[in-house]
């Protein structure tokens, strides 16, 4: 048996010739950011999180074949929650799940949208090396669409090239 691999609640054994696999299970991987305090009150909340993910198996999930998002950012957190991702992306298989092959949001996106806030002076840098997570999913707005609150500095690069603000939730087929 080899060893395990955790990726916020899902874990999957390694060696496999052909990768990981994690399938039919309701819920895709989840890349969610764990965030620890940067000082006393008021001071940012951060996380860093940096993966390659080559050689898996990500299909049939309800929605996406992967999501990265910052997990629990509820409204009722006083700080402000930033972070960084960076995530090396290829030879994956993302086959038959729900919406799309991925979303990167910068809110919890598997909750009620309106009961979590948005990260703020966030980057998420996805290398997308051989185009399987094109055309993904995203929640990157300018303003909070719950409160209204302008969201700062969050920045989402695919490929190196910035996105634009604003959200794409490709709805169920």
């Amino acid at each position: 048996m080899g060893r395990r691999l955790c990726l916020s609640a899902f874990c999957f054994s390694e060696p496999n010739p052909g990768g990981s696999e994690l399938r039919a299970s309701g819920q895709p991987p989840r890349v969610a950011a764990s965030f620890a305090p940067a000082g006393a009150p008021p001071q940012a909340m951060r996380g860093t999180l940096s993966v390659a993910v080559r050689g898996n198996r990500l299909n049939r999930n309800a929605n996406y074949g992967l999501i990265v998002d910052p997990g629990s950012s509820d409204r009722s957190t006083p700080r402000e929650l930033t972070g960084m991702f960076q995530g090396a992306f290829e030879q994956n298989a993302l086959i038959g799940n729900g919406r799309n092959t991925a979303m990167f949001a910068f809110t919890n996106s598997l909750g009620i949208r309106g009961n979590f806030k948005y990260m703020q002076h966030s980057t998420y840098q996805v290398a997308d090396l051989d185009g399987g997570l094109e055309g993904f999913d995203y929640d990157h707005p300018l303003n909070d669409p719950f409160d209204g609150s302008p969201v700062v500095g969050n920045v989402l690069l695919y490929n190196g090239e910035a996105q634009p603000n604003g959200i794409m939730i490709t709805p169920h087929p």
